[in-house]
C-alpha cells in the first residue's frame, strides 16, 4: 500500500503541474476552482485511474496521450441520459458537417455543444478549405474566432474545451452557459450544428422571465388574456341585458360596454396582452427557437433566395416534427426557415453511445431573409436505418455516407443539383424539376 499511496499523491501533484502549464492556461482549460482533491478522493483515483492505466505502456505524443485521457474522462462524465443529453455518433456528426457545406470563413456555433464533436469536425472541415497566400493566418483565425460552443454543464463544457485543445485549438470559445441565452450572438452566426437535449426542459425557471418568454420563445404555448376578458365581458353583458333594467344594472352595463370596446380596440391594433402557459417543452423545440435569433438573415447575398440565410442542422425528437402538441413549432419553422432536408434516423442510432433508444431526425434548414416569403423548392426526405455502428458497437454499413453513390449524402447532392438547375433566373420552376430528377435517377 505504500506504493499505492505514493502513486495517489503523485496523481494529485501531476494534476497541479498540468493545471499550471502555461500552454494550458492560455487555452483556458482550467480555473482556480479546479482542484482534484475537491472532486474525487484517493480511492476513486486509485480505482478508476491508476489501476486501469497501470496495465498500459504509453509511447505516444502529447496529443495522443491527451486524447486517451479525454476518452476516459468522457466515459466517466456520466451525462444525464434522463433528459436525453447524449454523445452524438461520429458518423452522424461527420454527415451533418458535410451536409452543411461549410466555407472557411463561416462562423459556426453549437449552443448545446456537449463535448464539442460538431465543432471539432467543423474546424477540421474549415481548415481543409482554407487557401491562399495567407493560409496560416486563415487557419489561426478559424481556430481562434470562428468556432463557438456553450453547454450549461460545467464539467461537460470542460471536456469540450479539452477536446478542442486536443484538435489544435489553443484559444477555445467554449463557455459554461445556457445556450438559450446568447443574445450577444443574435444575427452573427453563419452555421449552427447541434444535437440539443431530447427530453423535456423547463422554461419557467427564473433565468427566463415572462418578458423573455413572450418575446424570444415564440414556440412555447401562450394565451390571449385580452380575448379571454372580452369573452367574459360579453357573456356577463348578455346576462345583464336579459334582466330587468335598474339604475345600478344600467351602470354595470355601461361599464361592461366600455371594457368590451377597450378589448376590441386592443385586438384590432395588435396590443392584446398575452401570457405564456405550461412549464416544459422538448429541448429540441426550445433550441430550434433560439437558433432563429443567432443565425444571420443573410449569409451569402449572391446565392439564390432560398440559400442566402444562415444554415441550421439540428437533431430533433420526431415528436417535434410529427405530433399535434408541436404544431406551433412546425409553424415557427415554416415561418422563419426554408426546409432543405429531413433525414429520419433509426431508433437505435444513439444506443451505442447512450444505451437509450429514441426516434430522431436531422433537420436541415436555411433562415429566411423575408418571413413573408413562401418556400418554392421541394424538400429532400430520406431514412437512415444504419449509421456505421450497430447496437452491439460493431461496424456495420452506413446509409448516411459511403463510396457507392447510393448513400444519403450522394443522393442529396444529386437532388440538390436538380433543384438548382430548375431555376429561371431567381425563380424556381417546378416544371423543370421532375425531368432533371428522372435524368439523375
Amino acid at each position: 500500500m505504500v506504493g499505492h499511496k505514493t502513486k495517489k499523491r503523485a496523481v494529485h501533484e501531476l494534476f497541479k503541474s498540468i493545471k499550471d502549464d502555461p500552454e494550458l492556461q492560455t487555452a483556458h482549460l482550467f480555473t482556480e476552482a479546479d482542484r482534484l482533491a475537491e472532486r474525487m478522493d484517493d480511492d476513486f483515483v486509485l480505482k478508476y485511474f491508476i489501476e486501469p492505466f497501470a496495465r498500459y505502456h504509453f509511447y505516444t505524443t502529447k496529443v495522443d496521450g491527451l486524447g486517451a485521457a479525454y476518452e476516459v474522462l468522457g466515459k466517466l462524465s456520466g451525462k444525464d441520459v434522463k433528459v436525453g443529453q447524449f454523445f452524438t455518433p461520429e458518423n452522424v456528426v461527420s454527415f451533418m458537417v458535410k451536409l452543411a457545406d461549410l466555407s472557411s470563413t463561416d462562423k459556426a456555433l453549437d449552443p448545446a455543444c456537449g463535448t464539442a464533436r460538431f465543432l471539432t469536425y467543423a474546424m477540421e472541415d474549415m481548415l481543409i478549405k482554407a487557401s491562399g497566400a495567407n493560409i496560416d493566418a486563415q487557419m489561426a483565425t478559424i481556430k481562434a474566432t470562428q468556432l463557438y460552443g456553450t453547454d450549461d454543464d460545467l464539467n461537460v463544457a470542460k471536456l469540450a474545451k479539452m477536446n478542442m485543445y486536443i484538435h489544435g485549438d489553443g484559444k477555445t470559445n467554449i463557455q459554461d452557459r445556457d445556450g438559450l441565452l446568447l443574445s450577444e450572438m443574435d444575427g452573427t452566426i453563419d452555421v449552427i450544428l447541434t444535437n440539443p437535449p431530447l427530453g423535456e426542459l423547463t422554461y419557467t425557471k427564473d433565468t427566463y422571465n415572462e418578458e423573455f418568454r413572450l418575446k424570444h420563445m415564440e414556440v412555447i404555448p401562450r394565451k390571449n388574456v385580452t380575448t379571454d376578458k372580452l369573452a367574459k365581458y360579453e357573456a356577463r353583458l348578455g346576462e345583464l341585458q336579459s334582466m330587468e333594467t335598474s339604475p345600478a344594472r344600467q351602470k354595470s352595463i355601461q361599464k361592461l360596454l366600455s371594457n368590451i370596446a377597450e378589448c376590441k380596440f386592443a385586438i384590432k391594433n395588435g396590443t392584446s396582452v398575452f401570457v405564456t402557459t405550461g412549464n416544459q417543452m422538448k429541448g429540441g423545440a426550445l433550441f430550434l427557437n433560439a437558433t432563429k435569433h443567432y443565425l444571420k438573415p443573410t449569409r451569402d447575398a449572391s446565392a439564390l433566395p432560398e440559400w442566402r440565410g444562415g444554415k441550421l442542422l439540428i437533431i430533433l425528437d420526431e415528436g417535434v416534427l410529427n405530433t399535434d402538441n408541436y404544431e406551433r413549432v412546425r409553424q415557427f419553422v415554416r415561418k422563419y426557415f426554408y426546409i432543405k432536408a429531413v433525414i429520419s434516423l433509426s431508433r437505435d442510432t444513439f444506443v451505442p453511445v447512450s444505451n437509450t433508444s429514441t426516434k430522431t431526425s436531422i433537420l436541415y434548414a436555411i433562415k429566411k431573409e423575408d418571413t413573408d416569403a413562401t418556400q418554392q423548392e421541394p424538400v429532400f426526405y430520406a431514412h437512415a436505418e444504419r449509421v456505421g455502428i450497430n447496437t452491439k458497437r460493431r461496424i456495420c454499413p452506413n446509409d448516411l455516407m459511403g463510396p457507392t453513390g447510393y448513400d444519403i449524402l450522394s443522393k442529396f447532392h444529386v437532388f440538390n443539383k436538380a433543384v438548382l438547375s430548375s431555376y429561371d433566373g431567381l425563380h424556381f420552376n417546378p416544371k423543370k424539376f421532375n425531368p432533371h430528377m428522372q435524368e439523375h435517377t
